[in-house]
């Protein structure tokens, strides 16, 4: 039995790049894969904080965890036996996500 629940939260995300500066009229496949990886350090930074502040600050699984969490367990009784409010509060999150991104500003390679 695990004092600390482990949270995993896998995020695959879709975008398109919609425009450039001016002066840059072409990104080349580095640029996105460059913006792709800032991206997805930026949301899993902001999503730990979001996922902390709902565990520790307002004790309140508002995202339903605990509808993925009865998965895990072989019996309604065992389940029964886990205070998911006061365990939720201490939980440890992981964060991990793709994204990939499109552009029809890319650079032509001939």
């Amino acid at each position: 039995k695990r004092d600390v629940p482990i949270v995993k939260c896998n995020l695959v995300l879709n975008g398109k790049v919609l425009s450039v500066s001016s002066k840059n009229k072409y990104l080349e496949e580095v640029d996105l894969k460059i913006l792709e990886e800032a991206i997805c350090n930026k949301v899993n930074h902001e999503m730990n904080l979001y996922l902390n502040k709902i565990s520790k600050d307002f004790n309140s699984d508002i995202n339903g965890f605990y509808g993925y969490l009865k998965r895990n367990y072989k019996s309604y009784n065992e389940m029964n036996n886990i205070d998911w409010n006061e365990s939720f509060k201490k939980a440890k999150f992981i964060v991990n996500t793709q994204i990939l991104l499109t552009s029809n500003h890319l650079f032509p390679k001939y």
